[in-house]
């Protein structure tokens, strides 16, 4: 099964490796294939990390590398060699694109990692880009967000916190929106009427008192983003709670960030065609971009408003 060519960058340089092989081997991204008998393409066995670049490098692996070891243990597949194998990958795949890279002006890298039908696994690299003129608008403007009936999966029927390639609650989701509203995001909530998260970001609400909360995360992917940005904001002396979330409380908030591997940081500006919170990037959103910033060492929203637009 090969890849469609909209998954990955041509001219790029992929990589894979197996219980087989020691280390992983480059490969053109273009060949890159699946045995369609696998469990992965099978039954949806696949788990998958993607990782920002920022200035053609990147900053941090130990928590995708931790929420990767999470998955496998879940899926009864081998941690401890993949979180090695993980590790080489994401840096081989970015040094061995690195001019590509930075006249991209940055890319997410993606890595699967699945079972195979013999009992074994084996897990792909590949890169893919970052939809900038899509960030611009984030940015800009703020995403609308829009519920659905579309509940997320409780955690007895599959595991949500881990992230892997079983997103059809996602898709359709998102799909019963865009058909409706194009550009707007679903709002996810669980079977009791709770605040999950959406398919491109985790959400924190800052409430009027100064509050920083995200929703509980037993029914929301564990994102990396807001892992990493509860670390930066505990080092400047701010803790994000966890509590039982309703959309009352969005409406009621100061403001409301999207936090996700691709954009980053940025804001919800409407629920339910409602104006919430305030106007993109103010104050304390303004301020955990530049404590983001600062951090990877690009300043994410400039690059993206300045990075040059397609021509038609």
């Amino acid at each position: 099964m090969n890849l469609p060519t909209a998954t990955h960058l041509a001219g790029s340089v992929a990589f894979r490796i197996d219980n087989t092989l020691k280390l992983p081997v480059a490969c053109d991204a273009e060949q890159l294939g699946w045995n369609v008998y696998d469990p992965g393409p099978a039954n949806g066995a696949i788990l998958v990390e993607r990782i920002r670049t920022f200035g053609a490098r990147v900053v941090d692996l130990e928590i995708n590398t931790q929420r990767l070891i999470l998955g496998a243990k879940t899926f009864f597949l081998p941690s401890d060699s993949i979180a090695n194998s993980f590790r080489i990958m994401a840096s081989a795949i970015v040094e061995e694109n690195n001019n590509l890279i930075k006249s991209l002006g940055d890319v997410s890298v993606v890595i699967v990692y699945s079972p195979t039908e013999d009992g074994g696994w084996q897990s792909i690299a590949h890169l893919a880009p970052i939809p900038f003129q899509k960030l611009k608008g984030w940015y800009k403007n703020g995403t609308s967000l829009l519920s659905t009936e579309i509940k997320v999966p409780t955690t007895e029927f599959m595991p949500n916190y881990i992230k892997h390639r079983s997103r059809l609650h996602y898709w359709l989701a998102d799909r019963a929106v865009q058909s409706n509203s194009p550009g707007g995001v679903a709002l996810l909530e669980t079977t009791d009427g709770f605040i999950a998260d959406t398919s491109i970001a985790n959400i924190v609400i800052v409430t009027k008192q100064g509050q920083w909360i995200t929703p509980t995360t037993r029914n929301a992917i564990h994102g990396t983003t807001l892992r990493r940005v509860c670390r930066l904001l505990q080092k400047n002396g701010t803790e994000v709670d966890s509590a039982k979330l309703k959309k009352e409380d969005i409406f009621r908030a100061s403001e409301v960030l999207l936090l996700g591997t691709t954009g980053c940081i940025w804001n919800a500006t409407q629920l339910d065609n409602v104006r919430i919170g305030a106007d993109p990037n103010t104050p304390k959103t303004k301020w955990l971009q530049s404590l983001w910033a600062d951090w990877v060492g690009v300043d994410v929203v400039q690059q993206a408003m300045t990075h040059p637009t397609k021509p038609q």
